[in-house]
């Protein structure tokens, strides 16, 4: 809600905040306006004390002394009064905790609590946890011990939890960067107790906890932590190291000496200074000390910033400790929880990063999160450009979806029942439009875990192996800075630093390989998402003012007398507009309308999607990203409200194009295969993309005979199992040129029609024509996407057999297998490159028949039916020549890289035989990386108006 000093020129309505000179003294919450992103990158730059709550115009700022002030106005920055005293706002929280622990016996939380931990309540918690649970949790200790000594401590929980190898993805939960963010370490580990308490009882949990394995570390910085939460870091009995105090006496010290109730940063000295104790300023911001684009916006090089960002990436222990912990197992979701401000975060940090890779999937995530806490779901740089941050780097530097949760909608540590409230989602419920049904932050956690295990957020590697061999993914990279490599040439390139990942799994006594693990590319380097237009924007829009509204200094009423409701529509095909920008204006800065932004869904319901709410301006401007998903038209609506206003306002939506994709590159893993001892049996490059699988297949690391999903009897019929093909395409390798490796990785595309009831398939192989060939092996023991890759040798055949498991009874009548081999064909000075696939397809329930390649088309066959030409596609696309009886037409095949598949031609035939011909002609030359384009082979299927 917007807070101003004065409202002018309305029935000579004048508010005045009239500050005492002992207020003015206190250490202060102002919101500071930042109508653009650029004033917000100039508030960044100024080494003031930065909350993480702000919007779309504003930024609240913590003002330490008359002279953090000064620097505001001095740069011509204006600001409101939130909070005139932190210290008699604190004493007033704290009584009000006391009363709430009186007053409740048990709160909603899983553990019970009534108020906040000390930092030795969270090791005596976790301990606990451990000695109740032995088989169900285990302690860790971080390696990297704190500038005071301490030893960063958390669990792991998991089913077996002991084996730290065993392949699982990994959740990780973390709380407490900042010192005074106390309710982000309770969050951390109120889950924890919620799964260990509801494993074994609740399904939902119990089902997750076996699949991922939780690391919780709620308290990431204990130094400065200790020091915020009880005031005085040498309280308590120093010979136990229990640093608790008395909840009463604690008020006494607070209004005595409040400054370190409010402590940001860690506890390092600078050169010669006292301790940490003595001087609030001294420290290390940790989430501007990670290393990807440490040193740029929002972060500071001055010591007494509480955005300092450390003397060189990484310098921190805390960060350290992290980074370790990263590097070492496959974090495929991460939560780092922070306060204050109802935000979900996401990358990137920073404005000039652009929408990353997976910007879609990341903004959906975060979106079913929100749902549930009644946050906003924004781009980190949305609140404010940061740098160094902690998900920046897990991200770009593993691709494990990473966020930050911003908990609270105001204070760093406000009444403990406000903190309650918000794990449990009674503050959610309780908020306008609301459904009842959200569970807060607990449940957005739970979201949180279900995307950690799904295999479509990550990769997974599968097959067999001996037991007891060791498999190792690997890979060392430089990652960028924002530093530039030359002092005072910002154009220089960046600096960079070294980052190792090496990550180890222990085969199962099974032999069976199930092992899920983070792409092979990194974010950073693998593109940007976008693509082309397919037709003009559209004509901007306008709307005007025709109600007469009253004024009530609330951007978010729901009073009809003063706010105005325009309903707009944003075009579909064949317009394509990429943005739309809906903009009001007035005459003068002293009048203040906002704007807010409601889609209106298909079912007639209504969706808040943005705000602009800046105050100090003449305008208010949101921005709409995909305005048009698919391609049709949807109704928005543009919400003026009067905060206090008496000039009309006009406005304008404004539609551009769609932005390109930016290629990248590919990256590979390291895999090896090693015995317990650390010899290597053999390695090889393994490129995996995110919701791919790969089957293990490395010289010297495959299973004996009669063990593991390898053995003689892998082609062995499954219980309950049907075999809907019978042997199935029959594929010859052709030799590969002699700029490939003398083997390759063979991308296999598979489409299974599962709508009869098929739950998952087992794709087998078996190699033909070689003295003492075994039977079929199975290499993908469980398929549940439509995207794989097999190792194979140039030049021998193998056949392919899939396998149906779990059915329901009802039998099929169509099913299709398709395998493709990409081959490259270069010659000097050809723009394009020519592709030669080879592919089978075998069908059951159709009427055609299909035919082999040849060169670089495909012909078939087939009778008359509604049929569809089916492109299985690579990112990248390419063009195809389709002839169907005599009649050609030139195709684009192109398709966004989340699609398996896209209808790219069909037509209704007469019944009698027909002949179709399809030729790839090829794709224009990458600039790099072009032996990672390709073209997938197309195949026919038949729609079937019984099935």
């Amino acid at each position: 809600m917007k807070r101003i000093v004065f409202l002018i020129g309305l029935a000579g309505l004048v508010l005045a905040s009239v500050l005492s000179s002992t207020a003015a003294a206190a250490e202060q919450l102002v919101r500071v306006n930042t109508p653009t992103q650029f004033a917000k990158q100039k508030l960044t730059s100024l080494g003031l004390d930065l909350t993480e709550h702000g919007g779309p115009s504003f930024v609240e700022v913590v003002l330490h002394d008359p002279a953090d002030g000064e620097t505001l106005r001095t740069n011509g920055f204006s600001y409101t009064m939130e909070v005139p005293d932190l210290a008699a706002q604190a004493e007033a929280d704290r009584r009000a905790d006391v009363a709430y622990a009186a007053r409740t016996a048990v709160s909603p939380l899983p553990s019970g609590r009534d108020s906040y931990r000390f930092l030795q309540d969270y090791e005596n918690d976790m301990a606990g946890l451990v000695a109740k649970n032995p088989d169900l949790v285990k302690p860790i200790s971080l390696p990297f011990k704190t500038h005071e000594g301490r030893v960063v401590k958390g669990i792991e929980i998991t089913n077996n939890v002991n084996n730290a190898a065993d392949g699982k993805p990994v959740f990780l939960q973390m709380g407490v960067h900042h010192a005074r963010e106390w309710p982000s370490g309770e969050h951390a580990i109120e889950f924890a107790f919620d799964l260990v308490n509801n494993y074994g009882k609740d399904p939902r949990t119990t089902d997750l906890v076996n699949r991922v394995r939780t690391i919780v570390i709620p308290i990431v910085n204990p130094d400065g932590f200790n020091l915020s939460r009880t005031v005085k870091a040498n309280e308590g009995d120093p010979d136990t190291g229990d640093d608790r105090v008395d909840e009463n006496a604690e008020l006494v010290r607070i209004v005595g000496d409040p400054t370190f109730e409010f402590k940001r940063k860690n506890c390092r000295r600078f050169r010669d200074t006292a301790p940490c104790e003595t001087n609030r300023a001294l420290g290390v911001d940790p989430n501007r000390n990670y290393g990807a684009f440490w040193g740029g916006p929002g972060s500071s090089g001055g010591e007494t910033s509480e955005i300092f960002r450390g003397p060189a990436p990484f310098s921190e222990p805390e960060t350290q400790n992290i980074r370790d912990l990263v590097s070492k197992r496959h974090v495929t979701m991460l939560i780092t929880n922070h306060t204050f401000s109802n935000l979900v975060l996401r990358p990137p940090g920073v404005a000039t990063a652009g929408d990353p890779p997976d910007e879609a999937a990341l903004e959906e995530l975060g979106g079913a999160m929100t749902a549930q806490n009644g946050y906003r779901n924004i781009p980190g740089f949305l609140l404010y450009d940061t740098t160094g941050t902690t998900e920046d780097w897990t991200y770009n530097a593993t691709g494990g979806f990473g966020y930050t949760f911003e908990i609270g909608r105001n204070r760093f540590h406000p009444v403990y029942e406000s903190m309650v409230n918000e794990y449990t989602g009674k503050t959610a419920r309780s908020r306008p439009g609301a459904k009842g049904t959200e569970g807060g932050n607990r449940e957005a956690y739970y979201i949180a875990m279900e995307a950690a295990a799904n295999p479509k957020n990550h990769s997974v590697v599968t097959g067999s192996a001996a037991p007891g061999r060791v498999l190792r993914v690997r890979k060392t990279f430089q990652t960028p800075t924002s530093e530039p490599s030359k002092a005072g040439d910002p154009k220089s390139p960046r600096k960079t630093f070294t980052d190792n990942l090496n990550v180890s799994y222990n085969v199962p006594a099974s032999g069976n390989v199930d092992w899920h693990i983070n792409p092979s590319t990194r974010p950073l380097v693998a593109g940007k998402p976008g693509r082309e237009p397919v037709g003009p924007p559209s004509a901007a829009q306008t709307f005007a003012q025709n109600e007469t509204d009253l004024p009530c200094a609330d951007a978010d009423t729901e009073l009809e007398t003063c706010k105005e409701d325009n309903e707009f529509t944003v075009p579909g095909r064949p317009d394509d507009n990429g943005f739309a920008s809906v903009r009001i204006e007035w005459g003068t800065e002293e009048s203040d309308w906002d704007l807010t932004i409601l889609r209106v869904n298909a079912d007639g319901s209504r969706e808040v999607i943005g705000q602009s709410a800046q105050g100090g301006t003449n305008f208010e401007q949101f921005t709409i990203k995909n305005p048009t998903p698919g391609g049709k038209a949807v109704k928005y609506i543009a919400r003026v409200v009067n905060w206090a206003a008496a000039e009309p306002w006009k406005g304008t939506v404004k539609f551009e194009s769609p932005k390109p994709a930016e290629r990248g590159i590919k990256e590979s893993w390291t895999l090896s295969c090693e015995t317990a001892d650390g010899t290597v049996l053999g390695d090889r490059p393994l490129e995996i993309d995110r919701g791919e699988r790969f089957a293990v297949d490395i010289p010297g690391c495959a299973a004996p005979a009669g063990t593991g999903a390898g053995g003689p009897n892998a082609g062995a019929p499954d219980p309950g199992a049907a075999d809907l093909l019978r042997p199935v395409a029959t594929l010859q390798v052709p030799r590969i040129s002699t700029n490939r490796t003398p083997s390759t990785r063979i991308p296999i595309k598979f489409f299974g029609q599962d709508d009869f009831g098929i739950r998952f398939y087992r794709l087998q192989v078996r190699e033909l024509g070689r003295t003492g060939a075994a039977g079929y092996r199975t290499i993908f023991p469980r398929i549940e996407s439509t995207r794989f890759r097999f190792s194979a040798q140039p030049g021998r055949t193998y056949q392919f057999r899939l396998r149906a498991v779990d059915l329901s009874g009802k039998p099929s009548k169509y099913v299709t297998a398709t395998m493709v081999v990409p081959i490259d064909q270069e010659s000097e000075g050809v723009k394009y490159r020519r592709f030669r696939e080879q592919s089978s397809t075998t069908t059951f329930g159709g009427t055609y028949r299909t035919g082999r390649s040849r060169g670089a088309t495909l012909s078939y066959v087939f009778r008359g039916g509604n049929f569809s030409l089916i492109g299985l596609k690579s990112r990248l696309g390419g063009l195809a020549r389709v002839t169907l009886d005599g009649k050609s037409q030139v195709i684009d095949t192109y398709a966004p890289r989340t699609e398996d598949r896209a209808v790219l031609f069909q037509r209704r035939l007469k019944n009698r035989q027909h002949r179709l011909k399809v030729t790839v002609l090829g794709r224009r030359q990458a600039a790099s990386g072009a032996n990672n384009v390709r073209i997938d082979a197309l195949s026919i299927f038949r729609r079937s108006e019984n099935r």
